[in-house]
């Protein structure tokens, strides 16, 4: 039987392929006011979950567009079958697709596949995370004002307090990117393209695959108060551990 990781992988890939083969050209609907569904979220979810269930009938799914099926397993694969919708549909090839595996609501495995850049990234707790088969590490830039962040498109949200950290974030680092998808601003965070993130709005299968692969190329995952995360955990500092002291100090004078 393959691999929970072997699954994982197969899943994100195949995924991202049929999403790649219908961009352009996929049909889109308004999930929310400023959220869109495609008709490739549909078709790549359907895709990864076959691809789950063969393998692994009996085990739990949590997906962007399906939502729960035997939520009370131990065993829960987190998927989302196209993050960056909204780059998707507007024809920007920021998007990817996003496959974890938790037990007992800890990530054990998760895969991401970008198709855009060929790009598959995979981590399995306690043994590294890797693109392509080659193991990555995060950046060792430090200190924060000569580090590249990436910050959540907060810009319409209506929170003062994030609106004010974004301001305070931007003039106390070098750059700072919004590149509208979770998937791709965590693991330029674990690839070394950024050193720090900053999130306000995920769901677990936003961040469950890409959260464990930064934290196996040595980066930090918390809480925008520095406290351990979970799968129900909605905002969120990634970094690559050297600056995460220093912009928790800054998100806490922000007054979040």
């Amino acid at each position: 039987m393959p691999s929970i990781l072997e699954i994982a992988k197969k899943a994100a890939y195949e995924g991202g392929m049929v999403a790649k083969r219908s961009f352009g050209k996929a049909k889109i609907h308004n999930k929310s006011e400023k959220d869109f569904v495609t008709s490739a979220d549909l078709a790549a979810e359907k895709k990864v979950l076959r691809i789950i269930r063969a393998a692994f009938p009996k085990d739990g799914i949590y997906s962007e567009e399906c939502g729960h099926e035997n939520e009370k397993s131990e065993n829960i694969w987190v998927i989302d079958p196209i993050d960056g919708t909204n780059n998707y549909a507007f024809g920007i090839p920021l998007y990817g697709c996003s496959v974890a595996f938790a037990h007992k609501g800890i990530v054990q495995a998760g895969a991401v596949f970008l198709p855009e850049h060929r790009e598959l990234y995979w981590a399995q707790k306690g043994k590294g995370a890797f693109c392509n088969g080659k193991r990555m590490r995060v950046s060792k830039r430090k200190p924060f004002s000569k580090c590249q962040i990436l910050a959540d498109s907060c810009f319409q949200c209506e929170n003062k307090d994030y609106l004010r950290l974004i301001g305070r974030l931007s003039s106390r680092s070098f750059k700072m990117l919004n590149l509208g998808a979770a998937v791709y601003e965590i693991l330029w965070c674990a690839n070394g393209k950024a050193d720090a993130c900053v999130e306000f709005r995920l769901r677990a299968y936003d961040f469950a695959a890409s959260a464990l692969i930064l934290e196996e190329a040595g980066g930090r995952v918390t809480d925008l108060h520095g406290k351990k995360y979970s799968l129900s955990t909605r905002a969120f500092l990634f970094s690559n551990s050297l600056v995460h002291k220093e912009v928790l100090g800054i998100i806490k004078r922000s007054g979040i």
